[in-house]
Formats: structure tokens, sequence, C-alpha cells
């Protein structure tokens, strides 16, 4: 198919800032789509036929006819009044060199590509709005202008020469790509191959969060024990790869995207006895249902105070002999309605992120502990995307009970650094406990200790997060203090236990210059479990215990 030839505009200097973060939806672009009047050239540079499906949804004549490593160039001229020059390269697998250029500045960024056309134009409006504060610009004369042409063309240049390089050793073509975050309000089905096996990313893939098909592949989608949206009386939908993000199902074309999203989450909760939750407390188990093998599995279990607002533990697998689905589960039953149970309501959730409301927070805390010394409360997951077992189970960030209330998330680089050991233990078995203790005191605006909470004695800052981390028979605590930077007196009241961070050697992150140690990432305690569980009652009785997991 015959394709205009890559072309640039003249790049002028008389728009105004104004103009060029005005939005408008263009009649070139897809149905819906916001883009910026001053983008005058979409150019994309595309590395072969695996990479092509992840441009479709940015413009439909961009796909590559297949007949080379680094096939088409297209150019689609957009208003005419905007001096913009927008070039996204495709450099491998879904990443990109990005240079803007309008009104006379430059920004140029690195970033991996989105699979959506919505989030790729919030992300060129957001670099717009920044030029128009930076108030930089380049010269505009006619020289400057060529300078500014042949940088673009190196830009190209540079890209083409390693897409070849990419393109060349892929010698499997992939002809849909399914985002794993299509940034919606509904969640994605699970997708199983027809055998029943939960379909991961590939291993050797850059962008985690998208899996790729084959045309003509077979593949199960499941909301179960939830409804599909659009077909909201199936739970269960059989799909055959046709090209993009487009599936044939019961004969029709649907896109998985829009068509094929559920109604609620496919990683569904129940309310269920968890051990070591009180029965005052709210405890449940997670897991989803295999719709070929009608197995359900139990992927981990919560228990939780919806009254007072606090998680008291979590409980779930990172690593387990093989690493198969059934070995990570905490449990298997056979039984295709196991997640039909009863399920926690909403309220809790909506109640929780009203109060981490930010500009809520600024006007309470300003009020008790001043506008100087107003705490930065935010929030985190306790089973964060680095300690997920499958990428497929990413909606279990949005349950409730796994939102962690942090002071200074930024700071605590302690608990980052444990959740990277954690991550790279060797070991055959790995499971974890994780939870909050206490509550978290600063001092107010009148010198007096206070007690943080985001609301009226409800959802309590935490004084510290805990985890256990337990590998066969042998368990290690850590606790990591809310406050960073304690002081010396501080730190001594708060030792509840004799650490023994030193004796731990898979803590190489905490152990590298002592990071452990400095009280300004968050201070750190080790110990034993029973002496642990003296003091951090929230934690469950673990059997089978018979030493430290050094």
């Amino acid at each position: 198919m015959h394709r205009p030839p890559l072309r640039h505009s003249r790049l002028q200097s008389d728009i105004s800032y104004e103009q060029s973060g005005t939005i408008f939806a263009s009649r070139q672009a897809l149905p819906g789509v916001l883009v910026d009047p001053s983008l005058a050239d979409f150019i994309t540079v595309q590395s072969g036929a695996r990479d092509r499906t992840s441009y479709t949804t940015l413009r439909r004549d961009c796909a590559a006819s297949g007949s080379s490593p680094v096939t088409t160039f297209t150019s689609e001229r957009g208003s005419s009044s905007g001096p913009c020059v927008y070039l996204c390269v495709s450099v491998g697998s879904f990443r990109e060199q990005t240079l803007v250029v309008t009104g006379g500045v430059v920004c140029a960024v690195k970033r991996i590509c989105d699979l959506h056309m919505t989030n790729r134009t919030f992300w060129t409006v957001k670099c717009l709005r920044q030029l128009k504060q930076s108030k930089k610009t380049v010269p505009t004369d006619s020289s400057s202008q060529a300078e500014m042409q042949r940088l673009i063309v190196l830009l190209l240049l540079l890209a083409l020469q390693t897409a070849r390089h990419r393109a060349a050793g892929n010698a499997v073509e992939r002809n849909c790509v399914v985002p794993l975050k299509p940034d919606l309000s509904y969640p994605s089905p699970l997708i199983f191959t027809q055998n029943g096996v939960l379909i991961s990313p590939e291993n050797d893939s850059r962008e985690p969060d998208v899996i790729t098909l084959a045309t003509g592949e077979e593949v199960v989608f499941s909301c179960s024990p939830n409804y599909f949206r659009e077909l909201s009386s199936e739970k269960v939908l059989w799909g055959q790869c046709k090209k993009d993000t487009t599936f044939v199902v019961n004969g029709q074309d649907k896109n998985f995207v829009s068509a094929l999203a559920c109604k609620e989450r496919p990683i569904e909760e129940i309310i269920v006895s968890v051990r070591g939750c009180p029965a005052t407390l709210r405890s449940i188990e997670y897991g989803f249902t295999n719709p070929v093998s009608n197995k359900s599995y139990i992927l981990g279990e919560a228990c939780y105070d919806a009254k007072v607002g606090r998680t008291h533990f979590i409980h779930t697998k990172v690593r387990s002999g093989t690493n198969s689905i059934e070995h990570l589960a905490l449990k298997v039953k056979d039984n295709a309605t196991y997640f039909h149970g009863y399920h926690p309501t909403q309220r809790y959730k909506v109640d929780l992120s009203k109060a981490l409301n930010i500009n809520d927070q600024v006007e309470r805390f300003r009020a008790v502990f001043g506008v100087k010394n107003a705490p930065k409360i935010e929030s985190r997951r306790y089973i964060g995307e680095s300690l997920l077992t499958h990428r497929q189970y990413l909606s279990v960030l949005k349950m409730a009970w796994n939102y962690q209330i942090v002071k200074d998330r930024d700071l605590l680089l302690n608990y980052d650094r444990l959740l990277e050991d954690i991550r790279a233990l060797e070991v055959t078995e790995v499971e974890i406990f994780t939870g909050a203790h206490g509550v978290l005191t600063l001092q107010d605006k009148h010198n007096q200790s206070a007690e943080v909470y985001l609301v009226t004695n409800r959802f309590p800052v935490p004084k510290l997060h805990w985890t256990v981390v337990r590998s066969q028979d042998k368990a290690t605590a850590i606790a990591i203090f809310n406050k960073p930077q304690l002081t010396e007196q501080e730190r001594e009241k708060y030792a509840f236990c004799t650490s023994v961070c030193e004796q731990i050697s898979w803590l190489k992150k905490l152990h590298e210059a002592d990071a452990w140690q400095n009280v300004r990432d968050g201070y750190v305690l080790c110990c034993e479990v029973e002496e642990f569980r003296r003091t951090v009652k929230e934690m469950p009785p673990i059997a089978g215990i018979k030493g430290l997991f050094v």
C-alpha cells in the first residue's frame, strides 16, 4: 500500500503559549481522542511486525506492511495553525524517544509508550503545559530552524538503526497486543489458553503489562464470578485473535479494551473465617477461578478492622517451588463456585479514598499541627506490583485492605529496600505476613504529642509497618517505622526487641552502606517471631517455626 513520504513541518516561532496548550477533538484522530491543535505532524517510526500493533490506536494507517524489518513511515497533517512537530520513535519493545518542538521551545523525553491514545495525549498536553511554564526559548532564525530539522533527522536515523537490530532477532510475528492496564474504570478479564493456562507476558518483554498473541490464536476470557460489562449475561467467553486489540467473539469483532471489560474485577474476595483474625474484625480470602479446570485458587487472605480503618495482616506467597500457579496459591479448591460467596461492600474503600484526599488533609492537619508542620500522608500498597506473582493479578492492587497509609512515602527508602530483598530471595519457599501496628504521634502546634488520624478516630496513620518473611520452618520479623528521622531517644524507646538485622544475610539492599541503621530512611528493627509478636499483636500465630530465617 502506498504511503506518503516522510516530511516535517516548517518550524515557526509566532505561536503563543496559550495556543499551544489548547485541546480539541481532531477529525483526523480516532473518535473521541483529544489531541493538541498545535501538533502539525505526527511521525511514527516502527520496528517491525512485533512492535507495530502497539501503535495501531495511535494511527490506523501506521500499520506495517510486514515486508521489511523497519517498515513504513506516515505523517498526518494536523491543524495548520501550529508550528509543532511530535516525533515518536519506536526503538524496541514499546519504548520511544520523543521530541516536541512548539513555540520555539524544545522538550526531549524518554518514556515507555502507552498503548492507549488517551494516555499518550494526556502526556503530550502535560509536556506542552510544562513548556508553557518553562519560558525557555531557542533562536528562531532560518539557520536555527535548519539545525532543528537536522536534529530531528538525526534522531530518526539513530532510532531506525536501533530498530533494525532489535527487529532482526524477532522471528515470531505477534499480531495482537493486549494491555493488562487499560486504564479504564472497568477491569480486564483474566486471559487463559484453551488448556486453562493463565497467560503471562513474554519473559523477554520490556513492557511487562501487555500480552502478545498470534493471529488466529484462541483464548478464554474470564470475568467469573462476575460478568462482562457489555455482554452482561456472560462470565466466560472464548475469543480468537484477529489483529491489534480485536478478537472474534461469537462470530463478531470485539475490541478488548472497550467491549471485553468486566463489570467487577475477576480477582475476587469473599468473607470467610481466617486463622488469627478476631471475630470482631473482617476477614477475607482473595483469588480467582479457572474456567477451564473449574478450580478456585486462593492467592491470599487478609484481616482488617473496617470500623477503625486499619489492616491487621495480609498473608500470601511470594515464591514456591516451580512458581506454578498451583504452588503459589495458599489453597486450591475443586470448586468452580468458591468465590460466589459473600463479598465485602465498597463502602470501606470509598471512605478510605475520601480520607486520603490531599485537599481535605491539608485543612485538617494545619488546624492541628500548624501550616509548617502539617504532615504529608499518602498511600502505597502492602502487596505492591513487585510482590505480585503474576502480571494478571493487578486488580489485587485496588483492594481496600491493601492500601498502606504512610507518612512521607518518598522518604521510606528502607521499605523499598526490604521489598527488593524479598523479591531477590533465592530459596524454594517464601511466604509473607504483613500489616500495620500502632498510631503515629507528632508534635502539634502547641508542642504536645498528638496521634495522627486521617479523620477523627478513624484511619490511623500507623506507627510502624511490619513484615514476617517465612521460608519453610524459618522466619524473621521486620518492622519499619513510619516516621523518618527518629531521634536517638525515640529509637531507643521504640526498640521492643533485640535487633538481629546484622545476622540476616538476605537483607542485601538494607545492608548496603548500613542502610538499615539510617533512621532518615525509616528505622528498621529485625526480630525473632515470638519476641516480635509479644508487641505486634496484629500478627497472627504462625505454626511450625523452628528458627530465624537468616
